[in-house]
C-alpha cells in the first residue's frame, strides 16, 4: 500500500509513468486484488474518478492494491486483476482491452460526462468532433463511436450520476453502476479560513466549459453589487467570465468581480478555496442544455469542503445531495430568485453558517471511506458475473461487427 496521500498534482500525474509506476506495480503484496485505474487525461475529472478512488482503496480496503496509470500496455494488462479505464476513445487501445478480456481480466469503463450530448459552447466539442480514425484510406470511426466501442468491450460501465447510467446503459446493453464523486474529508480545512473578513465573500469557481451557467449569474451579480457595493466581495476562481458565446455575442459575467483568482492544481484547490474564506458559493446550472442534466454536484462539494453555504440551481444535478433550506438554498434560474437567495445569506450570517455546517455533515456520506466500500461492492459484483460476461464477449470478439453494429447514436 502506498503510505502517503497524493501531494502536488504534477507529482500525482508523474506517479502514473516510468520508474515510479514500475515501483508501485512491484510493491503489490502477494495475494492482493490488483486494481489498475487507467486515467484518460490529467484533468479534474481524472482526479475525482481515478486518483481519489485509488487513494480511497489504499486507505480503506485491506487486501486490495490500487495503482493509477495514464495508458494501457501488455505489462499493465498482465499485472492487473481489474482495469478501470476512464473516458478513453483511442483506437490504439482496442488491442490492449481485447487482450485483457481474452485473458479473463475484468474491464470497467468509467465516465463522468455525457460525451454524446456536448453542446456548442463546450470547449471539448470541437476536439471530439475533430477526431477521425482511419484504416488505410477508409474512415472507420470517430471519438463518439470509439467510446461506445470500449463500453461494449467492457464487463461493466461505471458512471458518476444516475442520468448518465440510464443514457449509456440503454445504448450498450451492458451492466452499469453509479458511484458518485467522493472527496477526501480527512483534513479539517476550516482553520484555513480568515477568522473575520471585512466583507461577505461570494465565490463562483469553474472553467471555460461553464459559460452557459455563468450567463445565469451576470444580471444577479450586477444587482447584488449595486445594492451592497463594498459590503460584498465577488470572487471568480479559474475563469474570469469573459467569453465569446455561440451566437457571436460577448459575455462578461465577471464584470462585477472584485477578485479573479486563476486557481491552483486540483489537489491543492480545496485548501486554496477554504483560505479565500468564501461565505457563499454559487452553483448555477443551465438546464436548457441536455448536457447539463448529466452533471455532478461538484460545486456543492467544493464549496461545502471550503465552509461556504451554497446557492444552487434547483435541478436533478443537485437533488442527490442538496436539500433546500437545510444544506443549501435551491433556486429557479431567474434573476430575482438568485438575488433573493444571495440577499438572504448576506443579511443573515447565522443562517449561512448553519447551512454550511449541515452541508459539512452531509458531505460525510461522500468520504473516501464510503468511496472504498462502494468500489469494493462494484468489484464483487463484477467478479460474480465475470464468467458469463467473458463467455459472451469472447463470442462477440470473434465477430467484431457484432459489437460495432450496436454502436449507433444520433449526434
Amino acid at each position: 500500500m502506498i503510505p502517503r496521500p497524493y501531494q502536488s498534482y504534477a507529482a500525482v500525474c508523474a506517479r502514473g509513468h516510468g520508474q515510479a509506476l514500475a515501483r508501485e506495480l512491484a510493491a503489490a503484496p502477494p495475494g492482493a486484488r490488483k486494481i489498475l485505474f487507467c486515467a484518460g487525461d490529467s484533468s479534474q475529472c481524472s482526479f475525482f474518478r481515478m486518483y481519489l478512488p485509488a487513494l480511497a482503496l489504499q486507505r480503506h480496503a485491506p487486501g486490495t492494491y490500487a495503482v493509477v496509470a495514464h495508458w494501457l500496455n501488455e505489462e499493465l494488462v498482465g499485472w492487473a486483476d481489474i482495469i478501470i479505464i476512464q473516458r478513453m476513445h483511442e483506437p490504439n487501445l482496442v488491442n490492449e482491452v481485447g487482450k485483457a478480456r481474452k485473458a479473463g481480466k475484468i474491464v470497467i469503463y468509467d465516465l463522468d460526462d455525457n460525451l454524446h450530448a456536448l453542446d456548442d459552447t463546450n470547449p471539448s466539442r470541437p476536439i471530439f468532433d475533430a477526431c477521425r480514425y482511419f484504416d488505410g484510406s477508409a474512415q472507420v470511426s470517430d471519438a463518439y463511436e470509439m467510446a461506445l466501442y470500449f463500453m461494449a468491450m467492457s464487463n461493466m460501465l461505471l458512471f458518476s450520476t444516475e442520468p448518465l447510467r440510464e443514457y449509456y446503459a440503454s445504448l450498450t446493453a451492458r451492466r452499469a453502476r453509479v458511484i458518485p464523486n467522493h472527496i477526501d474529508t480527512s483534513a479539517n480545512l476550516l482553520p484555513l479560513r480568515h477568522p473575520s473578513p471585512a466583507q461577505t465573500r461570494i465565490v463562483w469557481a469553474g472553467g471555460t466549459s461553464h459559460v452557459p451557467d455563468l450567463r445565469i449569474l451576470a444580471r444577479p451579480l450586477a444587482i447584488i453589487k449595486k445594492i451592497y457595493h463594498e459590503k460584498v466581495k465577488i470572487i471568480f476562481m479559474g475563469f474570469d467570465g469573459r467569453a465569446r458565446q455561440a451566437d457571436g455575442s460577448y459575455l462578461d459575467a465577471g464584470a462585477q468581480c472584485d477578485v479573479f483568482d486563476p486557481g491552483v492544481p486540483i489537489d491543492q484547490y480545496h485548501a486554496h478555496l477554504a483560505a479565500s474564506t468564501p461565505h457563499i458559493g454559487l452553483a448555477p446550472i443551465d438546464m436548457s442544455l441536455d448536457f447539463s442534466r448529466y452533471k455532478s454536484p461538484t460545486k456543492w462539494i467544493d464549496y461545502t469542503r471550503a465552509g461556504a453555504a451554497t446557492v444552487a440551481t434547483d435541478c436533478c444535478v443537485h437533488s442527490p445531495v442538496a436539500v433546500n433550506g437545510v444544506n443549501a438554498l435551491l433556486v429557479d434560474n431567474t434573476p430575482s430568485a438568485w438575488v433573493n437567495a444571495m440577499t438572504e445569506l448576506i443579511e443573515n450570517a447565522p443562517l449561512r453558517t448553519a447551512i454550511a455546517a449541515r452541508a459539512g455533515q452531509s458531505l460525510d456520506a461522500l468520504s473516501l471511506e464510503h468511496c472504498a466500500a462502494a468500489y469494493q461492492d462494484l468489484f464483487a459484483e463484477a467478479e460474480r458475473f465475470a464468467p458469463a460476461d467473458h463467455a459472451a464477449l469472447l463470442a462477440e470478439l470473434k465477430n467484431p461487427a457484432t459489437i460495432s453494429g450496436k454502436l449507433s447514436v444520433t449526434q
